[in-house]
């Protein structure tokens, strides 16, 4: 079994997980860290200042990333729903170099006006586009806009959007430090020492005026168990669209393993009865899914042929019916299913940088033994048929939590 990463600084809202890597063997380091920062997209308007000015950070930082690039070295910012992922990855020896350049992007950002115009326009473009993305996709950006609060639309970001200038922009800018929750891991070729020095660059360079705290994760709705959300979503496109959300009852491994197993089960024969047999839609999908680390399962149809009315019918009639299908599954089959999940959740990392992720992901979960989707596995393997059969009985007909999106589409009259 390969160690777990182990906390160099645990304090309140700054944690340092390091691990020297012993298993791929290169000159190479991974140094990843997330911000949590309060607050930082609690309005359309700073969601979408969030975007803009990671945009212009990263393209003050251009005339770096290629001789980087070249010195074998690259690194990534993105935003999140909580604040900011940062990673540096390549070879060792010149990874400070790099993070300092970054650092001082994102501390002092320069925002010329025009490129600040270009950034500007490029983001409005593309919430223009998602606005007018097809029903699916866009069902199911409200599904997770109903689930997770705070959470805004396209459209709601491009209002915000419209009237921004580059002083709102810098005067935003000026205040995102202010406090943080910040985790960082320091992964592969190099000493404690040197996670340690680069972690200190962290915090000379942009955290010496912040106050470190532990951030709230956003707010999850929590649907009443028997209940189902409905909510109805204009999508200005002929068809119609139905997404049913299945939530699960808490974040343990127990119910990890049970919905990962439903939906790695149900993908395949929701899609040949729907799309297949009743020739419904084209896009037809079932599958395990997570909100927050809540678990739980989406099924998912746009279709031209019937009204969200009579696919939410359709919808429904297979989730009641498939019961008998999981009833007379044969033990060998079900085990097939179960040995089919397993060798993805156990699947080995292939590069440092896969393993970096996973790393991540655990320290994300707060689940600090590093083996979450083994753990997983262990019960997955434990799972009999009966087991299963009681919680889809249990979860899916009896007392489902449901969160349900529909689009009518235009090309259906309204009754």
């Amino acid at each position: 079994a390969t160690q777990a990463p182990l906390a160099l600084e645990k304090e309140q809202g700054n944690m340092l997980w390091y691990q020297q890597d012993k298993h791929f063997a290169v000159p190479r380091a991974v140094f990843m860290l997330t911000l949590e920062l309060p607050g930082v997209r609690n309005t359309a308007k700073k969601a979408v200042s969030l975007s803009l000015l990671v945009d212009l950070v990263k393209d003050q930082l251009n005339a770096w990333s290629y001789p980087a690039q070249l010195a074998g070295l690259s690194y990534s910012i993105s935003p999140t729903a909580e604040g900011l992922m940062m990673l540096i990855y390549g070879y060792d020896e010149k990874q400070a170099v790099l993070l300092e350049k970054v650092l001082a992007a994102l501390r002092q950002p320069a925002l010329p006006e025009d490129r600040f115009e270009v950034y500007k326009d490029k983001n409005m473009r593309s919430l223009a586009n998602r606005a007018l993305d097809r029903p699916y996709k866009q069902i199911l950006d409200e599904r997770t806009r109903r689930l997770i609060t705070p959470s805004w639309s396209p459209r709601q970001k491009l209002k915000a959007l419209k009237p921004l200038t580059r002083e709102d922009l810098q005067a935003y800018a000026a205040h995102l430090f202010d406090q943080a929750e910040v985790k960082v891991l320091s992964y592969g070729n190099l000493t404690p020492e040197e996670a340690k020095v680069m972690n200190a660059l962290l915090d000379r360079e942009l955290l010496s005026g912040t106050r470190l705290m532990e951030v709230p994760e956003p707010e999850l709705t929590i649907i009443p168990k028997g209940k189902t959300l409905t909510y109805r979503y204009d999508v200005d496109h002929p068809d119609s669209a139905v997404v049913i959300n299945y939530q699960g009852n808490g974040k343990s491994t127990a119910e990890q393993a049970r919905w990962r197993l439903l939906g790695h089960i149900m993908a395949s024969p929701f899609f040949s009865a729907l799309r297949t047999e009743q020739q419904l839609g084209y896009v037809v999908a079932a599958a395990f899914n997570e909100a927050e680390d809540m678990p739980g399962m989406i099924f998912l149809v746009q279709s031209s042929v019937v009204s969200s009315d009579e696919l939410q019918k359709h919808m429904q009639t297979f989730i009641q019916q498939y019961e008998k299908e999981l009833l007379s599954m044969e033990e060998q089959e079900f085990a097939a299913h179960k040995a089919g999940l397993l060798a993805k959740l156990l699947k080995k990392d292939d590069m440092m940088l896969s393993r970096a992720v996973r790393y991540m992901d655990n320290i994300e979960r707060e689940h600090y033994s590093f083996d979450f989707k083994k753990r997983v596995a262990d019960v997955v393997a434990d799972l009999t048929k009966a087991d299963l059969l009681g919680f889809y009985r249990e979860n899916l007909l009896q007392n489902p939590r449901r969160l349900l999106v529909y689009s009518p589409g235009t090309r259906f009259p309204e009754k």
